[in-house]
Order: C-alpha cells, then sequence, then structure tokens
C-alpha cells in the first residue's frame, strides 16, 4: 500500500481467512470459519430494461421490485447458483452496493417480499402511489464508487433478495448499481451428535468468549428463517444463555 492509496469503507468490514462467523438467523446462529475469499466486483447496468436492453428510466419513474439478472434471465447472486453443483453450497457472499446517480433510491427486500430499513409504526410500502419518502438508500448514503455500510448483505447460497428503485428526478436518466464485496468458501460447524465430537469443542469456545468471533445479521431486525439447506446438515444454535450479554467482535484467527 502507497501513501495515495485509499480505503474504501466497506472494505473494512470484510472477513479473513481463518476468521469465525455466527450468522444470526431467527432460530439461533449457524456458525463457521472462513477457509477461502475472493473479492467481488460486478457493474450492473439493467436495472431498467426496454427489449431486454438497459434503457433510460423515466424520469419521477418507480421500477419495480425484481432479482438482479443478466441478459439471459438468470439470477444473479441468488438462490438458483450453484444449485446441484458439488461444493458451492458453502459459498456466502459479502456484499455492498453503490448507487448512481447520486439522488437515486434503492429499496431492499431480503428476503423476497420482507422490507428491510424499514420502521416499526409505518411498513414501508414504495410504489407508484405509494410512500416513497423513507426506507431507501440512495447514492449520498452509498456512492456508486465507495459503497457504504449499509449497504451490507450477507448471503448463503439459498437466500434470495430483490430491489426497488425511483428516479428521482425529472430527466429520464440510467440507473446503476455497483456491487462489490467477497465470496467466501466457509466450512459450517456442527455440533457433536451421535457420539461425535465434529466442532464442539470450538462452539464451546465461542460460547464462552474466548474465541473472537464476527456476529452478522442475516436479513435486518425481524431475522431470515433458517430454511434448514440439506448441505449444511446443520442446525442454528442459541450462543448466548442471555440474549443481553451479546456482544459482536472482529473475528480472530
Amino acid at each position: 500500500m502507497t501513501g495515495t492509496d485509499v480505503i474504501n469503507a466497506y472494505e473494512t468490514a470484510g472477513l479473513k481467512e481463518g476468521w469465525f462467523f455466527g450468522l444470526a438467523f431467527k432460530e439461533g446462529y449457524v456458525l463457521g470459519r472462513v477457509a477461502r475469499k475472493e473479492p467481488v466486483s460486478m457493474e450492473y447496468d439493467r436495472v431498467y430494461t426496454v427489449g431486454g436492453a438497459p434503457a433510460l428510466v423515466p424520469g419521477n419513474f418507480f421500477v419495480p421490485f425484481n432479482q438482479l439478472q443478466d441478459a439471459t434471465g438468470r439470477i444473479l447472486f441468488g438462490a438458483n447458483r450453484g444449485r446441484g453443483i458439488g461444493g458451492l453450497a458453502n459459498h456466502l457472499y459479502h456484499l455492498f452496493v453503490g448507487i448512481s446517480p447520486s439522488d437515486a433510491r434503492m429499496w431492499l427486500r431480503y428476503p423476497l417480499s420482507v422490507p428491510r430499513w424499514n420502521l416499526d409504526s409505518k411498513p414501508i410500502t414504495p410504489g407508484p402511489g405509494g410512500d416513497n419518502t423513507y426506507g431507501f438508500l440512495d447514492g449520498n448514503i452509498s456512492p456508486y464508487n465507495n459503497p457504504s455500510l449499509q449497504s451490507e448483505l450477507v448471503i448463503p447460497n439459498w437466500a434470495d433478495w430483490e430491489v426497488a428503485f425511483l428516479n428521482d428526478s425529472q430527466a429520464a436518466r440510467f440507473l446503476k448499481i455497483k456491487v462489490v464485496g467477497w465470496r467466501y468458501y466457509v466450512r459450517i460447524l456442527k455440533p457433536s451428535s451421535n457420539g461425535k465430537v465434529n466442532d464442539q469443542r470450538c462452539i464451546d469456545k465461542i460460547k464462552a468468549n474466548r474465541v473472537p468471533v464476527r456476529l452478522m445479521t442475516m436479513g435486518g431486525v425481524e431475522p431470515m428463517t433458517f430454511d434448514g439447506f440439506p448441505s449444511w446438515n446443520v442446525n442454528p444454535i442459541d450462543i448466548f444463555a442471555d440474549d443481553s450479554d451479546a456482544q459482536s467482535t472482529q473475528g480472530g484467527e
């Protein structure tokens, strides 16, 4: 690194090889360890298409919720990737999203149909005729070339997410996003079963706060339900006797 190198905010949030992590689901935590990692970067200009090609978004136009897709209709960063392909079930995406232009607005539903960045007293209802004044990120909050920590997404191989957009301008414009982060190959820790020790000693150390672990929320405050993806062959566990004592620290060796 030279004196002219700039570290983007999201780069400080990445996990390193060997770090432990805990994915927080409604039923509890799934624990694992990063075995390998590589960077991910994709510029996505198919926010709005006409005849299958990227197109200008009309002024003050709301682009409905949809998953990111390529020109063939293949879902990107979604649950259909890697199904039936050996080894990909243990891939985990850790992503951040930058938005352009700066005043373009993006809403998130993760998993599908579950709105994020919500308010307890006023559920999000974006769309034509809806309330488009909150519950979004825009390019001022999460710039295209420097996605913010607020845009963080942690996506296992069996989960789906979708986004909607508003061109908050009178003029027709191209809207686009940049998705950056990492793809991890992870090893899921499995509690003892049938008399086998498996990873129980490591799990016990994490529960006793003797091993640093990075805790990451799956979805948002309304936690995702773990659907028991067979390839993981594990059930979420309660790693804290009292959730009020839960502490999240930087993962470690």
